[in-house]
């Protein structure tokens, strides 16, 4: 893989800005105002492009790209700042560097964390749509209900792996009062009997499906992507699944097939009417 630095980005975005992927990438960056104005009349609060469901899940890191380069890398409208960049630059200088997406989840390290840091940001910036948890870890589970209390009108997001949860053996009901719980399943997992269990579980929130383009060998990761996309497309259609997320780590740093191929399939199915 080739490393991508910020000068080979910066060139390729100002001579590819009237393509169909960086075209799209600047179209998809609507208001905050008018996602609303959408989400009034759309299943699970979310406008109706398949683009519009579409996120990334990223970190700060040393890389070559900042979590909006990335995104606009890949062409999605929509950040998940991961839990792993808690103790960071987690400031409003990062805040407003994302303030042009649609919507930005902002994590949080429990209720404290949430009241000293993350709530004033809230008030400031109005596409930070919600507060993401990761609940890895057993005392995580007792913070969420605290955190969605203190949260207002913004959402409650949990993350979580189905081997996470099995190892907590706290089962399904601490995550019922989370708004959207994000599903990163382990390698080979079969989909369709995982996301089933979590319907029934978790009637109530909204089921996001997590698929990391890093970690594994580059044709596995390919196939498996390939795979996670046409599940998470047609269970978007069947309005199953509100939306796919796209784990990347601390950013994207590397001219990856996998990505390349990524960001493809989002050019090719992202203005898909929902």
């Amino acid at each position: 893989m080739k490393p991508i630095t910020r000068r080979t980005w910066l060139k390729a975005a100002t001579l590819t800005a009237s393509t169909a992927i960086f075209g799209a990438q600047a179209r998809q960056l609507k208001s905050a105002a008018s996602v609303r104005r959408g989400s009034e009349r759309e299943p699970n609060g979310f406008a109706g492009t398949l683009r519009d469901r579409l996120w990334i899940s990223v970190a700060l890191g040393n890389l070559a790209m900042t979590p909006a380069e990335s995104a606009l890398y890949l062409g999605v409208p929509n950040v998940i700042l991961a839990c792993s960049a808690i103790g960071q630059s987690l400031s409003r200088q990062l805040a407003l560097s994302l303030s042009g997406f649609t919507r930005v989840v902002w994590p949080a390290d429990g209720h404290e964390h949430f009241i000293g840091a993350v709530r004033p940001l809230l008030a400031e910036f109005p596409n930070i749509a919600g507060v993401l948890l990761e609940c890895a870890r057993q005392p995580m589970f007792a913070e969420l209900n605290r955190v969605r209390d203190a949260l207002g009108h913004k959402d409650l997001w949990a993350s979580i792996s189905p081997e996470q949860l099995n190892a907590l053996k706290a089962g399904y009901e601490p995550l019922q009062c989370a708004h959207a719980v994000i599903v990163w399943p382990e390698k080979n997992e079969r989909l369709e009997p995982l996301f089933d269990r979590f319907e029934r579980q978790m009637p109530a929130a909204d089921i996001l499906l997590g698929c990391s383009l890093r970690g594994d060998p580059e044709r596995q990761a390919k196939n498996r992507v390939r795979s996670q996309c046409e599940f998470a497309l047609k269970a978007i259609q069947e309005n199953r699944l509100a939306g796919l997320v796209f784990g990347t780590g601390t950013g994207i740093s590397s001219e990856s097939e996998v990505v390349a191929r990524t960001q493809e399939w989002i050019s090719h199915v992202g203005g898909q009417r929902l």
